[in-house]
């Protein structure tokens, strides 16, 4: 009797895997016994921080199987230029533009204190 062992591996994310810079994601592996990512854990869930190709090898029945998936993190910058000097006197008032992209949200009427 000849027996063939087969083994797969899957990963499946709990949310997106693209997401903003501070975020993440966890990323289970399933199919077998044991599992090695590309991080080097040896654990069937892990937490992804960073952009990247995440895998996974699964080993079961001294058969191996891979999966991957890729991890996307966003990154914003922000900048603000003053059209104007930025010393002035109480009552006068400088432009300021904001740089980077995405939505920006204008702030009116700043006051600062005498």
């Amino acid at each position: 009797m000849v027996t063939v062992n087969t083994t797969t591996a899957s990963i499946a994310a709990s949310g997106p895997t693209t997401f903003c810079n501070g975020g993440s994601v966890n990323l289970t592996a399933s199919g077998g016994g044991t599992y090695l990512w590309s991080t080097g854990e040896t654990i069937a869930v892990i937490s992804a921080t960073t952009s990247g190709t995440y895998g996974v090898t699964v080993t079961n029945n001294n058969c191996t199987a891979t999966a991957s998936q890729l991890v996307t993190v966003n990154t914003a910058t922000a900048s603000i230029t003053p059209l104007g000097s930025t010393t002035f006197c109480q009552g006068s008032s400088v432009t300021l533009l904001a740089n980077g992209g995405g939505t920006i949200f204008g702030l009116t009427d700043l006051q600062v204190p005498p």
